[in-house]
């Protein structure tokens, strides 16, 4: 279960991202700027949820991309957006918001820059360290001749961190079951935070968990047969005196 953190406290991040663009019916390629704005709760414990809250993106649309979209959709027009993040430490490692709307203003032959709101995204902590989250990419989507039309944007480069939240509390064991001889499968259980070369507990399964009970059984019967024995020796030696 997880382990109790302290009382966590909201903390803030940003960061900035370049990412390369492509429309889904011309596949015309576009350089997009997102720059962002989101709030979380920190610390929280190992296997607790660490959601990713009002989140607020700056998306600067290009001016090429402002003069097709202007000739296509007029200098307003609605849009159903996702995004997606993605988490260090934590599971899923990506997660993406909810679809949502969003107004687009543009100005033909401009750089136009909009602000959208975006759902909360949430991960589990697996306690290995501090979860730290990025930017992965967004989908945004719009109707032409009622048709729809996507645009999908992915971030270049090595992404800053978004917002960091530290984790606190016994890591989550994931387990690895392996096949060995005979037919018999091993579970091993590794803690979350790994490192130092073991720490890790160890669990048999399957045929295995078979073989050791097998195993108990044969001693308690030796055993059980050794009192016997003695038992009667005993009663033998009792009758000779």
């Amino acid at each position: 279960p997880p382990t109790t953190a302290p009382s966590g406290e909201e903390i803030t991040g940003s960061a900035s991202y370049d990412a390369q663009c492509e429309d889904s019916v011309a596949h015309g390629k576009y350089a997009l700027t997102f720059d962002g704005l989101v709030t979380a709760v920190s610390p929280v414990s190992a296997g607790g949820t660490v959601t990713i809250k009002g989140q607020q993106w700056d998306v600067t649309i290009p001016a090429d991309l402002s003069t097709t979209l202007v000739s296509l959709l007029g200098t307003e027009f609605d849009a159903d957006m996702t995004v997606t993040l993605a988490a260090t430490n934590a599971t899923p490692a990506e997660a993406t918001s909810a679809k949502t709307k969003v107004h687009i203003v543009i100005a033909s032959g401009a750089d136009s820059p909009n602000t959208v709101t975006i759902p909360d995204i949430s991960f589990t902590a697996t306690g290995a360290g501090p979860v730290t989250v990025t930017l992965k990419g967004s989908v945004t989507t719009v109707l032409l001749g009622g048709s729809p039309v996507d645009l999908t944007c992915s971030v270049t480069g090595t992404p800053d961190q978004l917002i960091q939240v530290e984790s606190f509390g016994t890591p989550i064991d994931t387990t690895t079951t392996v096949a060995g001889g005979g037919g018999a499968t091993t579970t091993i259980a590794r803690s979350g935070g790994g490192g130092g070369g073991g720490g890790g507990s160890l669990g048999r399964t399957g045929s295995a968990l078979a073989n050791t009970w097998y195993e108990i059984f044969i001693a308690l019967a030796v055993l059980q047969m050794g009192l016997f024995l003695w038992s009667f020796s005993s009663r033998r030696s009792r009758r000779r005196a």
